[in-house]
């Protein structure tokens, strides 16, 4: 059984790896493997539809079935880069941050817009929610933490002291 080279690799010194028959013995390339590349692992998602929500620098967020590989919903509503996102997927909610200077609250489900979050004066660099708290810590380059309710889409603190 011939198999196939597969193309070089620069971690691996550059050296092609060789590829590996299901059910064959495997032929190993002549550099030291990691565990991972050469223990079998089960099936990543056995039983499901593995989804996986994308922020992105066309000013969308998308929607993917792992699986597949199609893109199930695209979200769009920033002005400008979407940057950072946090996920619910027990209750199928999201929020984003762009180069805008807002943050969006969506609902992943039926691809709705919910809210726009405004206040920071630049752009919106990282997030982190609570939704159990329905609230959001965002992070911008107007060196402000903001800390926002959900709900009633208003900023309820603004930390200050980065330089």
């Amino acid at each position: 059984l011939k198999l196939p080279l597969l193309p070089a690799s620069p971690q691996h010194g550059g050296a092609p790896l060789c590829a590996f028959a299901p059910g064959q013995p495997a032929v190993a390339p002549a550099m030291p493997l990691h565990p991972w590349e050469i223990e079998p692992r089960p099936q990543m998602f056995p039983g499901s539809a593995p989804r996986l929500l994308t922020a992105s620098s066309d000013r969308t967020l998308r929607l993917w079935n792992l699986k597949s590989g199609e893109c199930l919903r695209v979200f769009a509503g920033h002005q400008k880069q979407v940057l950072c996102l946090d996920v619910d997927w027990d209750n199928l909610r999201a929020v984003s941050g762009s180069a805008d200077h807002t943050l969006m609250h969506w609902d992943v489900e039926n691809c709705l817009w919910l809210s726009t979050l405004e206040g920071h004066e630049d752009v919106v660099s990282c997030l982190s929610a609570d939704f159990p708290s329905r609230r959001v810590l965002s992070g911008s380059y107007d060196k402000d933490l903001r800390l926002w309710d959900l709900v009633t889409g208003k900023c309820q603190q603004v930390y200050k002291g980065h330089e």
